[in-house]
């Protein structure tokens, strides 16, 4: 079972972790077959849709230090295929229904704190100050997923591997956000660093409520896990975001993304 503090600071999330293997308990607790089967569905689907917005993430950067991506907004707000990943996960037991669940509403935040969609304006600055905080930034993003992958998996074999492959999407982001613009466009809305925010703590409170029904360490496990990526989410910069969602919140917003569906792929001891 793994133990998970998360503490903010100079305003960065950053994680301190007790972490035993991933999905190990202390005792020899058998598991209920149709539980793992459940637990497994959730990790599935969960994977699978923060992929997809990896990906489009990847496939629409932001176009500057300035702004986010206005294509990814409309992404996450439209896309047909995100939402059919969103259709109820199908379990047999009622602590995977309280997973799933969870799974879902993660999910929906995530998604609805897009809805400010974009602004059009003009703007002129220096953009010398964005790129030094990007930079500083993107540091951080990469320390605060190496942490949470450690802190999930422990010290399995494909790590490091993990890491590696995580830090060249978070590279691949920042790249593109190093060019100084834009100045004017339609881009991503700088009030959904809030609405994702206000989401994430909302779905944090939820969690807590359900942990208080879940007696299997593998549920309650499976749940923590989801609660270090709402954590990363919550704690994600909101201010200074105007007229749009700069560069530098896509980063950090695909770094949890990246670092999710990694873990959620690896294999549990």
């Amino acid at each position: 079972m793994i133990n998970r503090r998360l503490v903010i600071v100079n305003g960065a999330v950053a994680i301190a972790a007790v972490a035993l293997p991933f999905g190990s308990v202390g005792s020899a607790v058998a598991q209920e077959p149709n539980l793992e089967a459940d637990l497994a569905a959730v990790r599935k689907r969960l994977a699978s849709y923060y992929k997809k917005v990896t990906n489009a993430s990847l496939a629409s950067p932001p176009p500057g230090a300035a702004a986010s991506n206005g294509w990814f907004v409309k992404y996450m707000k439209d896309d047909a295929d995100l939402s059919v990943t969103q259709r109820p996960i199908q379990t047999a037991t009622s602590e995977g229904k309280i997973c799933a669940d969870l799974a879902q509403g993660m999910m929906a935040y995530c998604r609805s704190g897009f809805g400010p969609g974009t602004y059009k304006a003009n703007w002129a600055t220096s953009f010398d100050m964005l790129l030094a905080n990007l930079e500083a930034a993107t540091s951080g993003f990469t320390q605060m997923a190496s942490q949470m992958v450690h802190s999930i998996l422990g010290d399995i074999p494909v790590v490091n591997s993990i890491v590696e492959q995580i830090d060249g999407q978070i590279n691949q982001l920042a790249a593109s956000a190093r060019q100084k613009g834009p100045t004017s466009g339609d881009h991503a809305n700088g009030w959904i660093s809030v609405g994702v925010r206000d989401g994430a703590n909302a779905w944090l409170g939820q969690s807590n409520g359900a942990l208080g029904n879940l007696t299997a360490p593998k549920s309650k496990d499976l749940v923590e896990t989801m609660k270090v990526f709402a954590n990363a989410m919550a704690g994600l910069n909101t201010e200074g975001h105007s007229p749009w969602l700069k560069g530098e919140w896509q980063v950090g917003f695909g770094a949890i993304t990246s670092t999710a569906y990694h873990v959620l792929e690896a294999e549990p001891d």
